[in-house]
Parts: structure tokens; sequence; C-alpha cells
């Protein structure tokens, strides 16, 4: 098989990646030593997978390059991650400060 894209990593920033590779129209190679893809996934939000935290504060970080932090929590990279699991086909529900699918799974 030949691959444009090869991702190595089947978690949820692999699977994002994939995915968004291959709706750009890239043949996409997908690598996980894991038996299952996304398995890490399915323990979040006990069980219901919640994907973001609606409090977005520097104080929740620790980097050496609080620029970066403060450029991930904008409201705009906020917005581009809700519309990302939107364009996936993903409802969102906010609860208790956490965003999950609404089908929580």
């Amino acid at each position: 098989m030949n691959s444009e894209v090869i991702v190595v990593g089947g978690g949820a920033s692999g699977l994002v990646a994939a995915i968004v590779a291959a709706r750009r129209g890239k043949s996409v190679l997908l690598i996980e030593k894991k038996e299952k893809l996304g398995k890490k996934i399915l323990a979040t939000g006990n069980g219901k997978c919640n994907y973001w935290n609606d409090s977005q504060c520097l104080s929740h970080y620790e980097s050496s390059s609080e620029n970066l932090i403060v450029e991930l929590i904008k409201e705009e990279t906020e917005m581009k991650v809700l519309n990302l699991f939107n364009k996936l086909g993903i409802i969102t529900k906010l609860k208790n400060g956490y965003y999950y699918p609404f089908s929580n799974q």
C-alpha cells in the first residue's frame, strides 16, 4: 500500500490526524501497537468520552512556554475543536464544565 500520510499512534490525536488527512484526499496508513484504536478515549469522563473542558485557564497548565499555552487555550481554538467534532458528526453537549458527545459514547 502506498500511503501519502502515515500516522503512528491510534489515540485521540492520531485518529484526528488520520481523519483530517483522509478528508483532504490523502491515502492514510494508521499504525497502532495496541489491540484497539482509541482505547483510552473510552475511559475519559467515566466512560462518557469527554473531550474538552469548558474552563480553559492558564493556571490549569504547566509548561516552559507560557505563550504556547496561551495560544492553545484561546476561544478561537475551542471553537475549532468543537467545529471539528461537529464536522465528524459528533454532536456536542456541555455538562458540569465538560464537553461530551451527545450520545455519551
